[in-house]
């Protein structure tokens, strides 16, 4: 039996307050998971470089001074000193909650947060490679544009035997080809590194597979709320 126009728009006002609550309950699952994720970004970052520089690069990070050592290490701590809760307020700037009653909205913010994540930890990678060719840990007379772009076409290769956050990638410079090893963050080698982080990981996951089931059935409910108002707008035409 056809439902009425006031039958569906009913469903979806219920639907719109119960994603009001799973928007207000996502943002502070994430704003826990991303002030975690700070903590557990920097410790990593760290020993990435300490790896480049202790485990892979040994005899460049030796000719060093100590003052020089000094002064890469302070660097390196300062780009590891990331808020990624941040991100937060950047996407929703004034407010300490996420009110949206939108499914299909609140799944869009949901992926800009996501990929503002991995926007930020690609920046951080990409500031400590930067910082240890500066001062020659990693070879100088490879153009930083050249790394980036070996970087993108191995990144999705499945890394066998290597160091986490650490990426071997082989460059091209006159036809000369060379192999160096970078610092390349990855979201999903820190949260395994870490179990609370990972925990709160599963969470939100859970939390989004709600949300995509509430946005189904409100996708339906929308398509099933046009057809009724197109059907009562044809018979209030129809006069023949």
């Amino acid at each position: 039996m056809t439902r009425t126009i006031q039958q569906i728009k009913k469903d979806l006002e219920q639907i719109e307050e119960k994603v009001v609550l799973i928007s207000e309950e996502i943002y502070r699952a994430y704003r826990e998971y991303l002030g975690l994720l700070s903590e557990v970004v920097a410790k990593q970052f760290i020993l990435a470089a300490y790896q480049v520089c202790t485990q892979i690069y040994p005899e460049n990070f030796l000719k060093l001074s100590f003052s020089q050592r000094e002064n890469l290490q302070r660097k390196l701590l300062k780009i590891s000193q990331e808020d990624f809760t941040k991100l937060l307020d950047y996407l929703s700037p004034g407010e300490n909650t996420l009110k949206l009653n939108d499914p299909i909205q609140l799944e869009e913010w949901l992926n800009n947060l996501e990929n503002s994540v991995g926007l930020k930890l690609a920046e951080m990678s990409k500031l400590g490679d930067s910082t240890l060719q500066k001062v020659g840990i990693l070879p100088e007379d490879i153009p930083g544009k050249i790394i980036e772009m070996a970087i993108e076409a191995e990144e999705n290769i499945p890394r066998i035997n290597s160091p986490a956050n650490l990426l071997s990638i082989v460059t091209e410079k006159e036809n000369n080809l060379s192999q160096m090893t970078v610092i390349k963050l990855s979201l999903g080698e820190i949260e395994f590194s870490d179990t609370n982080l990972s925990n709160h990981r599963n969470k939100i996951r859970a939390i989004r597979q709600e949300i995509k089931q509430i946005e189904q059935k409100y996708q339906r409910l929308i398509r099933e709320l046009a057809i009724a108002e197109a059907e009562t707008a044809w018979r209030s035409s129809w006069h023949f």
